[in-house]
């Protein structure tokens, strides 16, 4: 028996850094994080030298998941999806679900001094027999 990979979704999103900036400069930042990150990514975040790509790529990786679902994610799960970066490479998990436990998630993620872009693509693992 082989397995073959059929993609499941897709999903892309743009950031615009200055919106970032904006929220840096709140009086609603530490709402903001608490609202839209895991404590994992908030202690990941207070630790990183470059503050304002780590937070644009967290949320356009989550959002990009959230399209990408279909439908099984919403805007209310942001906080159910945890990103993980190991050794320069995003990956993510979701809290208490199977969801990604038949599927592999390929994340790409491009900053520029303006915008960070984020891609991402489920791929749903069949058996073949």
């Amino acid at each position: 028996m082989n397995n073959s990979a059929v993609i499941y979704g897709m999903g892309i999103d743009i950031i615009e850094k200055v919106t970032i900036v904006k929220v840096f400069n709140s009086n609603y930042y530490e709402e903001y994080l608490l609202r839209w990150l895991t404590e994992e990514e908030i202690y990941c975040l207070e630790d990183c030298n470059n503050k304002i790509d780590l937070l644009s790529a967290y949320i356009a990786i989550k959002e990009s998941f959230i399209k990408a679902s279909n439908g099984y994610m919403k805007l209310k799960d942001l906080k159910k999806i945890n990103v993980h970066i190991r050794n320069g490479v995003f990956n993510l998990s979701l809290e208490n679900s199977t969801f990604l436990s038949n599927k592999t998630c390929s994340i790409e993620v491009f900053q520029s001094p303006d915008l960070c872009i984020a891609s991402l693509t489920l791929k749903l693992e069949e058996e073949v027999k």
